[in-house]
């Protein structure tokens, strides 16, 4: 829930906004250099928060959910374009193409060509497919870390009241 607004309130959206912008930055340092420690070190730098900032937790997510979709939506359009390219220039399934391409490779124009395509189409798509998963995992991290944030923040409201009444704990 945010924050009241006020000078106080805006600060924190502003701190959120940065600290979002700040986590998206690592993220994209994880993809480049393959390795999420950064990343992972900056969300438990935030699970330590008191209070904890569930808010920012729930945008970083947010997020990754963008990005997760918008990789997976990129993968299947390198994959449309590469089978749409074999279908009208060379009249090839994609299911079959590696065979195809094998045995009728001195048949074709661009034999070489079409080698040199599915190559760079192979290794566009590896790339995307370990970004996909990469993101799924940090995905996942957050959500599992919201989840018992969100847990310890609903339990903490609930029994504070009866503590601070003092009265005597039934069972």
């Amino acid at each position: 829930m945010p924050e009241p607004h006020g000078a106080e309130g805006l600060f924190s959206i502003a701190e959120i906004y940065r600290l979002r912008v700040e986590a998206m930055h690592l993220y994209e340092h994880c993809l480049t250099s393959g390795d999420d420690s950064s990343f992972v070190n900056f969300v438990e730098a935030r699970i330590v928060e008191t209070p904890p900032r569930l808010l920012l937790m729930h945008g970083i997510a947010d997020d990754l959910e963008q990005r997760l979709l918008s990789l997976r939506s990129h993968h299947l359009d390198v994959r449309e374009r590469v089978a749409q390219a074999l279908r009208e220039g060379y009249n090839l399934d994609v299911s079959t193409v590696q065979q195809s391409i094998q045995e009728n490779a001195g048949s074709l124009p661009d034999g070489s060509l079409l080698r040199h395509v599915l190559t760079a189409s192979t290794e566009v798509e590896q790339s995307l497919e370990t970004d996909i998963q990469l993101t799924l995992r940090l995905y996942n991290l957050v959500l599992d870390w919201l989840e018992g944030m969100s847990a310890v923040a609903i339990r903490q409201r609930w029994i504070g009241p009866v503590r601070s009444e003092s009265r005597p704990v039934l069972h």
